[in-house]
């Protein structure tokens, strides 16, 4: 009987062995990646509509329609490892990242700061606190922690 993972999206069938499942209520995001093996996505709500991913696909969910496309940078996946790598992001980018890994709220109070474009790597372990220290290396940008309403201000 093949394993299932039920999200709050979808439904998704493991028919292989290397595969993630991104899938976060809160930001209204699903998504299925597959590096090795096969595996079958399904909308709950329709099971007529599903898509089989061979290796090196991807699916979204976007506007209610399952969109499959290729996986081009593998170092969104090593966070299995404990790694947190981005190549050409903006800050804005890398900000919703660290909101998940950190399971907190990071608000950027510039625009030009959340436009600036960066590539890099960091271990998770190392903290927030050095990896915005580290950026602040390359972007000049002060931040605030509220820690009773679990934000940080970026300005």
């Amino acid at each position: 009987m093949p394993v299932c993972v039920h999200t709050h999206a979808m439904d998704v069938e493991v028919l292989g062995t290397k595969f993630n499942v991104e899938a976060y209520s809160k930001k209204d995001f699903f998504e299925t990646s597959l590096m090795q093996g096969k595996v079958k996505v399904t909308l709950p709500a329709d099971k007529t509509k599903s898509v089989l991913l061979a290796p090196n696909q991807k699916t979204t969910l976007t506007d209610g329609q399952l969109v499959v496309s290729k996986i081009d940078d593998y170092g969104s996946y090593r966070w299995k490892e404990g790694l947190y790598c981005f190549h050409d992001k903006t800050l804005g980018e890398i900000m919703q990242d660290l909101e998940k890994y950190f399971d907190l709220d990071i608000k950027i109070h510039r625009k030009e700061t959340a436009d600036v474009v960066l590539t890099g790597k960091f271990r998770i372990s190392e903290g927030l606190d050095y990896i915005l220290r580290v950026l602040q290396t390359d972007v000049s940008f002060t931040y605030r922690r509220d820690t009773d309403q679990n934000i940080i201000y970026i300005k």
